[in-house]
């Protein structure tokens, strides 16, 4: 449109005539005159069509609901592919034949907010939950627009009319409870965890309890969410220094025991050592209780090699290395070959197999990851999804 505009104002300017002769008559008339004219013959030949087409479908043709579904079935593709014109066609084409649906009324809202356009999107959204009343599409409208526009109270409500008509639906049931639990509503969020049929269940009233204690301090809820989240060591610890607020320093290191033969951690080891007289046997304890992982082999190498005792850290550290092949214990490793003069006494492992590792805490759903340990997700709102991984990190080449 932009070039023949330009020809147009080009053939104006340069004041060209074309000439016509017909039966010995002439005709001539300005270059860019013509270029208007057919212009304009184009443009309304082109509307003419296009209202002609509509006219016949509304009039000539019969709706079809075959047809329908089939352009229900293009609009669901498009909105996979994001062919935001296929959808738009499909959707007009589908409602011509099936009428207005509300199939078809959610679909328009979602292409709404596929567009950008909120506003469209929610008075469609909330004039299909007032026509759709207690129906799963009409509640699910709500609390997808609710949770697009981070309103929880609204999104709260919403999903729990979803469960109204599906009581067993166990997605919807962990995310009414991390939305409780956001809300502070820890009551509400304890009478849905017993509708959950979840393996996870456990973890979860964990992190509720735990979320609890975030808010109050009461040190009951933090004993609840040990009971039941005793790998954890975030909540191993702060259950503990809770413990320990109280004048129960002795329970304090012993659920640390459980929680480190749970799942060793160094943050927990630490936390173990400081609270003992004598670092070296407390070192010694854990290992005992854990004799199979690397952490505490590891950790009670860096002990006696702090004390000088190099020939028994190197000892350990070989051990650690067995067990887990990762270049941070090879380093060590590498550090004490130096410092012990006799090297016979030992069995030294092959240390070009060890790999790099990275430790980090990443959501089951969404894959955040997190230095520690996290109750809620804060990217997909997700409750107790957190697991620990060591993996290689992505090196560059």
């Amino acid at each position: 449109m932009l070039c023949w505009t330009v020809v147009v104002v080009a053939a104006y300017f340069l004041d060209i005539n074309v000439s016509l002769s017909i039966d010995g008559r002439v005709l001539s008339s300005p270059l860019w005159l013509v270029f208007v004219f057919c212009s304009c013959v184009c443009l309304l030949a082109k509307y003419s069509l296009k209202c002609w087409n509509k006219i016949v479908d509304f009039v000539s043709k019969k709706p079809d609901v075959y047809k329908g579904l089939e352009q229900l079935q293009i609009a669901f593709s498009g909105m996979l592919v994001k062919d935001l014109s296929g959808v738009k066609k499909a959707l007009y084409k589908s409602k011509r034949h099936l009428g207005d649906i509300p199939m078809i009324s959610w679909l328009e809202g979602q292409f709404s907010l596929m567009t950008g356009n909120t506003y469209e999107a929610t008075s469609k959204f909330f004039k299909l939950s007032a026509e759709e009343k207690n129906t799963a599409l009409g509640a699910y409208s709500l609390s997808q627009l609710a949770i697009e526009n981070r309103s929880r109270r609204e999104a709260l409500h919403a999903i729990k009319v979803i469960l109204k008509i599906h009581p067993e639906a166990n997605t919807q049931i962990q995310t009414v409870i991390a939305l409780c639990v956001k809300e502070g509503l820890f009551d509400d969020a304890l009478s849905y965890l017993r509708k959950l049929d979840s393996c996870d269940r456990e973890k979860i009233e964990g992190a509720i309890h735990y979320e609890q204690w975030c808010r109050n301090h009461d040190y009951k809820e933090i004993q609840k969410a040990f009971d039941r989240l005793k790998n954890i060591p975030r909540v191993a610890i702060a259950c503990a220094d809770e413990a320990i607020n109280h004048g129960k320093t002795r329970y304090a290191t012993k659920l640390l025991k459980k929680s480190f033969q749970k799942f060793p951690n160094k943050d927990v080891f630490d936390k173990y050592l400081a609270l003992k007289r004598d670092s070296f046997s407390a070192a010694r304890d854990l290992l005992n209780s854990v004799s199979e992982s690397w952490v505490a082999y590891y950790e009670f190498a860096k002990i006696l090699e702090i004390q000088e005792m190099n020939a028994q850290a190197l000892n350990y550290f070989i051990k650690a290395y067995r067990c887990k092949n990762y270049e941070l214990i090879a380093n060590n490793i590498r550090i004490l070959l130096q410092k012990v003069d006799d090297l016979s006494m030992f069995d030294i492992p092959n240390l070009d197999t060890a790999t790099q590792v990275k430790f980090s805490w990443i959501c089951a759903k969404c894959h955040h990851e997190a230095g520690m340990w996290q109750s809620l997700c804060p990217i997909c709102s997700s409750i107790a999804t957190y697991e620990f991984l060591e993996q290689s990190p992505n090196l560059p080449v």
